[in-house]
């Protein structure tokens, strides 16, 4: 079931700001000026900007780190960079998005710098944040007491690489089953991690 959008870091954006997601499913019309926040140093930050500007709006892309998408390889990264700048969009470093409030029909984005600590006010039309994940685990927590092993991992076997206990156990012939959080279940993390996850499980079955 993997993760929802992180947005509760920043003082009032789950309720004012936006989520890649939103931006990127086309659920949402953008506006003349937006802000694109960025704290994971990944892909999607820079694409979604790419994606705004390509709208018409004028985009900033800010992130806290010393440069935009620090964990892309040196590949992507320049094709993004090329991007940007292509697209008139305005790149900001060092720079921490903390509150974002209603300002009449627009967006006041409180803004802190990393060094400095000096901060200023932006005013947007719209603010999207690229966060991360929360784990979404409604659906682990329903299923969790009909599971054979109760959601349960067995860190040893883990270690070890072994099969996990009792998962050919006789009872999953009444239709019983085993159930793993893995993933951005468990904790935000890129593709490679749910399939290491996915992998440590199931490799002895």
């Amino acid at each position: 079931t993997g993760g929802m959008p992180e947005l509760a870091q920043v003082s009032g954006a789950e309720e004012l700001a936006l989520s890649v997601w939103d931006v990127l499913s086309g659920d949402v019309a953008l506006g003349p000026n937006v802000l694109v926040y960025d704290e994971t140093g990944g892909q999607s930050g820079p694409t979604v900007a790419e994606f705004a500007a390509e709208t018409g709006a004028q985009v900033s892309l800010m992130t806290p780190d010393r440069m935009i998408a620090e964990d892309v390889g040196v590949t992507n990264h320049a094709i993004h960079l090329r991007n940007l700048y292509a697209a008139g969009v305005t790149i900001s470093t060092d720079q921490r998005l903390i509150g974002v409030e209603r300002n009449g029909n627009k967006l006041a984005a409180t803004i802190r710098n990393e060094y400095s600590a000096q901060v200023s006010t932006q005013t947007y039309d719209q603010v999207i944040i690229e966060a991360g994940t929360v784990p979404d685990v409604d659906l682990f927590d329903d299923l969790v007491h009909l599971a054979v092993n109760h959601g349960q991992a067995d860190i040893q076997s883990l270690i070890d690489a072994t099969q996990q206990p009792g998962l050919l156990d006789e009872s999953f012939a009444s239709g019983k089953f085993a159930l793993f959080c893995i993933g951005d279940c468990v904790s935000a993390r890129g593709i490679h991690a749910a399939m290491l996850d996915a992998n440590r499980i199931c490799q002895n079955l």
